[in-house]
């Protein structure tokens, strides 16, 4: 959950139908969710939207998921948001890429559902618990600015 009883906003950025249906059918119901259709969309709208934490296919028509996390993790809106990979590839080299461009966790398709929303709820906690640290570290104890 956001901060005042919100539901966390989730943005899954996929260009496949299928795949964006079902992660969203096993998140809807405790999160708001926004769907991108490719990468160039899904940097649209992670932009535009108030957005907790990414989903992203690693391998997309329009772009691959690793330059949209390039660019995400370059933009000063957009560098902080967790982004959990989504993919098919058993690829070692491509896991370690992915975490190595900042990437928070990767799951693997077909999605097993309790584990989807086990990792999502584990990337909020700890991106909420990260701005909590953030905010009492940029506090002046003194004069509480």
């Amino acid at each position: 959950m956001a901060g005042n009883g919100k539901k966390s906003c989730i943005l899954i950025i996929d260009d496949n139908s299928v795949q964006l249906v079902t992660l969203g059918r096993i998140l809807s119901q405790q999160y708001e969710v926004r769907m991108a259709n490719g990468g160039a969309e899904g940097l649209q709208r992670a932009c535009d939207d108030n957005v907790d934490l990414i989903l992203l296919d690693l391998f997309m028509e329009d772009m691959s998921g690793f330059d949209v996390i390039l660019q995400l993790k370059q933009s000063e809106a957009t560098a902080s948001i967790p982004v959990i990979f989504v993919t098919g590839s058993d690829s070692a080299q491509d896991e370690k890429r992915g975490l190595s461009l900042g990437a928070a966790d990767y799951i693997r398709k077909p999605f097993n559902e309790v584990m989807v929303l086990f990792r999502v709820e584990q990337q909020l906690r700890l991106a909420a618990q990260m701005r909590i640290i953030e905010k009492h570290g940029l506090v002046d104890e003194l004069y509480g600015a």
